[in-house]
């Protein structure tokens, strides 16, 4: 299964497509799930979300196993302490709001999925997790990954790894023999999308 946030959509539409139809499950979060949300019909208002990859999000939301997020947090402000949950089935975010996080009900459903998988790769952010109002969704994605002992585990990304060392994650879990950390996020992505990197080829 991938794991997918963050907000860089054009690093990581590759990986999608090339996942689809290998992985069980992709989940998505962070500012690339707003993109697959505008595109299947929510009104995201003021967050971020890319309007050049709408069109390809459509055809991939066409595949059943992209797992977009169930309810997200909500505020006025991305550096507000006030927030509020909106269940994506309600389509459309109030007038002047951002989507910081992913909800509860996400969350749950993310630990369900993540703890039955035998790989698992993570790069990206469930929300905007420098307001720690935005880091319960990657908090718990983080939880449930490390939680899970027998997979394999594939972790890359500067934003990934900067919380995982800001949560306190970093110095518990490095003893792990089954997990590989890359802090070049987009390097690894293009190597797991098949991408050939020159110093990957030299070292061969």
């Amino acid at each position: 299964m991938v794991i997918l946030g963050g907000a860089k959509m054009k690093t990581k539409l590759p990986v999608i497509k090339s996942f689809v139809k290998e992985a069980d499950y992709i989940l998505l979060g962070g500012a690339l799930a707003n993109t697959f949300l505008k595109a299947s019909g929510f009104d995201v208002r003021k967050s971020l979300y890319r309007k050049e990859f709408i069109s390809e999000a459509k055809k991939l939301l066409k595949h059943k196993n992209i797992i977009l997020p169930r309810d997200v947090v909500v505020a006025k402000s991305l550096r507000s302490k006030n927030h509020f949950l909106l269940p994506v089935v309600s389509r459309k975010l109030l007038v002047v709001s951002y989507i910081g996080d992913t909800g509860p009900e996400t969350s749950r459903q993310f630990e369900r999925i993540i703890g039955s998988a035998k790989t698992i790769i993570w790069n990206g952010p469930m929300g905007y997790y420098e307001n720690p109002v935005f880091a319960k969704g990657t908090k718990a994605v983080a939880k449930a990954v490390f939680a899970n002992k027998k997979a394999f585990k594939i972790i890359g990304g500067g934003d990934t790894v900067a919380f995982l060392r800001k949560a306190g994650i970093m110095n518990k879990e490095l003893r792990i023999k089954n997990l590989f950390i890359s802090t070049g996020g987009g390097a690894m992505l293009e190597y797991l999308a098949g991408k050939k990197l020159p110093g990957i080829e030299a070292l061969k």
